[in-house]
């Protein structure tokens, strides 16, 4: 108990000074845990942090102090020219492609993500006859999910993540720089941006290629049913003057049989008129309602009439003996069933608006729709 007491009269008689030493290094420790977060909050940990949270939350106000939206939009500008020339070609190109892109970005950080069912399908065929889109409804989660931090130098950091595209099967890789300067840490460039357009790019064209593949695929399918529907036996023509030297007149007959139970109500056929070297002459699309029954022959006849002064009218007299050729284009079945072919659009000819050698489905194509679009309801066929 003596101890006590002594212990205690020891604390009461310098009290002052040992609460001013605790006061002393409280303030020590507050001093210290301060500098340290101060430290922190300047860090570019702390940016990405807030850079990640703030997209997570779309939170646009303070996206803006932490992103510099207008140099990041003015590269990808810069690179979506180079690659797309087409896209809004003209003066101020890349300032136009650049406020898009700013209104593009605001639109999808404000719209709530929505659902996509594309991940579920594993059927190129199907996936290729659906709507083109750039971005996926989900981008943004996908983008916040994925995001690392990687140090560079005192001075820079690079932000890395990813987003997975569901229509086109494919992982797009994002970098984005982390700089600092005197306003501290923030977002300025987007340093894949070169990678990023041309793979994408390069991803149109391969998927123009298979959707011209698929096309030509379901005709041939098609062309083979009607040759089984009915086939052509002969396809024969003439031509000659008429009595005023003047007007031309082309006999096409066209002979084939039906090999089905039912009958064959109207035809559409595509017929080539060409001289005896191959050469075309003349491209026409036929037309007759003439029901033909099962297992009967089809025997019709059309008169085309040119003008014999035209050029192409001199072509075809001075030709001599003419040759035809026919495919039908369109059978319609006494079941209601029609089998119809379209011709193949030349997707990847050269852009007939450009002369920088891009292929028309991707001059024409709207590669920048930033959404998901609405898929037209499908009609009866």
């Amino acid at each position: 108990m003596q101890l006590v007491q002594t212990i205690k009269e020891k604390i009461k008689k310098y009290k002052w000074i040992i609460l001013g030493t605790l006061l002393s290094v409280l303030l020590g420790l507050a001093t210290v845990f301060g500098v340290r977060y101060y430290q922190f909050r300047q860090s570019p940990e702390y940016a990405f942090g807030t850079f990640q949270t703030a997209l997570a939350s779309a939170n646009i106000e303070k996206l803006a102090h932490l992103v510099d939206f207008r140099t990041i939009t003015k590269h990808l500008a810069q690179e979506t020219a180079k690659t797309f020339p087409f896209f809004l070609a003209g003066p101020d190109q890349e300032d136009k492609i650049s406020s898009l892109f700013q209104v593009q970005m605001l639109r999808i950080l404000r719209q709530k993500p929505e659902g996509n069912d594309d991940h579920l399908i594993n059927d190129p065929v199907v996936l290729l006859q659906k709507p083109l889109y750039v971005l996926p409804p989900d981008v943004i989660p996908q983008l916040v999910r994925n995001m690392t931090l990687r140090h560079v130098d005192s001075s820079s950091q690079m932000i890395t993540t990813h987003f997975e595209h569901p229509l086109l099967k494919r992982s797009f890789p994002i970098v984005l720089g982390l700089t600092k300067n005197s306003e501290g840490w923030m977002v300025r460039d987007f340093l894949n941006a070169h990678e990023t357009v041309t793979t994408f790019r390069a991803i149109f064209e391969e998927r123009l290629r298979a959707q011209r593949d698929l096309l030509i695929r379901k005709s041939k399918k098609v062309v083979q049913e009607m040759h089984k529907t009915m086939e052509i036996q002969s396809c024969s023509c003439q031509a000659g003057l008429i009595s005023d030297k003047r007007t031309l007149l082309i006999v096409v007959h066209l002979l084939a049989r039906n090999k089905t139970g039912l009958t064959v109500k109207n035809v559409n056929a595509t017929t080539q008129i060409s001289n005896t070297k191959g050469e075309l002459l003349l491209e026409r699309q036929l037309n007759a309602v003439h029901p033909t029954g099962p297992s009967e022959d089809f025997s019709y006849r059309w008169t085309i009439e040119l003008d014999g002064t035209s050029d192409e009218g001199k072509r075809i007299l001075a030709a001599g003996p003419l040759t035809c050729s026919a495919t039908w284009r369109t059978l319609t079945l006494s079941n209601s069933r029609v089998y119809h072919t379209d011709p193949l659009p030349e997707t990847l000819a050269n852009c007939s608006k450009h002369q920088d050698g891009h292929p028309e489905g991707l001059c024409d194509m709207e590669v920048f729709n930033f959404s998901t679009p609405q898929e037209a309801p499908k009609g009866k066929h």
